[in-house]
């Protein structure tokens, strides 16, 4: 007697992912159901520096340019992600990011982002980029820090 496996092809493009890396089968399923895919052709505006938020946005294939104001900050590709800092904060996003070539792009809304970064590894993977992001922007000189936001929403949503 021999059994066949149904693999999930959703599931095999995620896998090789940097931001998903070392999830489980059950996590990649979790990350699957919360997430929904989306194709941009070359020259799309996936999100725009200024505008709301458009969810957080893990990239399966493609590259995509990163720009602030006129300046460039460079590309991101397969198994990178943006998207985070709008979604975390609900400020307008920060960056404008472009298609340079077809992509395909896994899409998680407010929602289902808040219950991706709960997940182990990918959770591990937005802080360590934040981190990383935030030690360039130091290096280059930016050294101003901000408090907490005023309008916490733990201290908001959990007042009796």
């Amino acid at each position: 007697m021999s059994f066949t496996t149904r693999r999930n092809p959703v599931i095999d493009r995620m896998r090789p992912l940097r931001a998903v890396c070392g999830s489980t089968d059950k996590e990649l399923e979790r990350v699957d159901r919360l997430t929904y895919e989306v194709s941009a052709p070359a020259g799309a505006v996936l999100v725009a520096e200024g505008e709301p938020s458009r969810g957080f946005f893990l990239i399966v294939s493609g590259v995509a340019q990163v720009s602030v104001g006129d300046a460039s900050c460079g590309t991101l590709g397969t198994g990178m992600f943006f998207g985070e800092t709008a979604m975390l904060d609900r400020g307008p996003e920060p960056a404008t990011v472009i298609a340079l070539t077809p992509m395909l792009l896994r899409v998680a809304n407010r929602r289902e982002f808040r219950e991706l970064a709960e997940l182990g590894p990918v959770g591990h993977t937005i802080l360590r980029a934040l981190a990383a992001r935030q030690r360039v922007a130091f290096s280059r000189g930016g050294c101003r820090l901000f408090a907490e936001p005023a309008t916490d929403e733990c201290m908001t949503s959990h007042r009796s």
